[in-house]
């Protein structure tokens, strides 16, 4: 991600910009969204003041923090906290995620899971490798990728007669 300079009413404050493409896929009204992370509630309210722009896609209710469960990833607690409040079967949610840990707590859920390996350092053949022994359905280096792979595997199953389901 870039940093961007917020100027002078927010000297010294920097915002962080999406991923290209990932608005793309959160502006899809065909999908529910929410973020189902590692980090504690206080970390992950200091990342929303990095990424006010997720904010025209996503309420405070689409947070799940670690906090809010008893083990952390990659234990599939948060994962299933967060499709038992949203009223979503883990087997039509999917996790798009960037960490083995991710892939982990997705396959114990029950849940499918897309590996997004375009964060720097993650693109790499081991790293890929990794993310394919853990079960995951795509490796996508764009979200544009992700995008294509999340439609491609959404009409097979139908879901879009349902309501799918994406984490981070």
């Amino acid at each position: 991600m870039q940093k961007i300079d917020a100027g002078e009413k927010y000297k010294g404050m920097h915002f962080m910009q999406p991923i290209a493409g990932v608005e793309d896929i959160m502006s899809d009204t065909r999908f529910a969204h929410c973020i189902a992370t590692g980090a504690t509630k206080e970390q992950q309210a200091w990342k929303m003041t990095q990424f006010k722009w997720i904010e025209k896609y996503m309420s405070p209710n689409d947070y799940f923090t670690v906090d809010m469960v008893k083990q952390g990833k990659p234990a599939p607690d948060i994962f299933l906290l967060a499709a038992t409040t949203k009223g979503f079967k883990p087997q039509d949610c999917i996790v798009i995620g960037d960490s083995l840990n991710d892939f982990k707590a997705a396959n114990a859920a029950g849940m499918k899971s897309i590996a997004f390996v375009g964060a720097e350092g993650n693109d790499t053949p081991e790293y890929r490798q990794k993310c394919i022994d853990t079960g995951v359905i795509a490796v996508c280096s764009t979200m544009k990728e992700v995008k294509q792979v999340i439609n491609n595997f959404a009409n097979e199953i139908n879901l879009f007669n349902t309501k799918d389901f994406y984490f981070r």
